[in-house]
């Protein structure tokens, strides 16, 4: 399985993670996420992939909104949603499509 930037990923089965909560600088803050099976996201960074980790951020904005909290994704400051996945991931929680 190839991953590279760009890659859209879907999720096989409903499963719990954490994501990274962005901000204007100099914060970022975390917050728990449960998957639903079919959430689809996108690979946006490769650059971790010898350590077996990729990035990916959500390709619909309302589940971002669910995930981040409508008062934070509505905040002047919120700067966006990312999660990290290890490659193992992949065929477990994840399908390229």
């Amino acid at each position: 399985m190839t991953i590279e930037n760009g890659t859209r990923l879907r999720a096989l089965v409903d499963f719990e993670t954490t994501a990274l909560v962005h901000w204007k600088a100099p914060m970022t803050s975390g917050t728990a996420c449960s998957v639903k099976r079919g959430t689809m996201f996108r690979v946006f960074s490769v650059a971790a992939l010898g350590m077996g980790v990729f990035s990916a951020t959500l390709e619909d904005p309302k589940i971002e909104a669910g995930f981040a909290g409508n008062k934070n994704y509505g905040s002047s400051g919120y700067g966006g949603l990312s999660f990290v996945f290890d490659l193992a991931e992949l065929g477990r929680h994840l399908e390229p499509v």
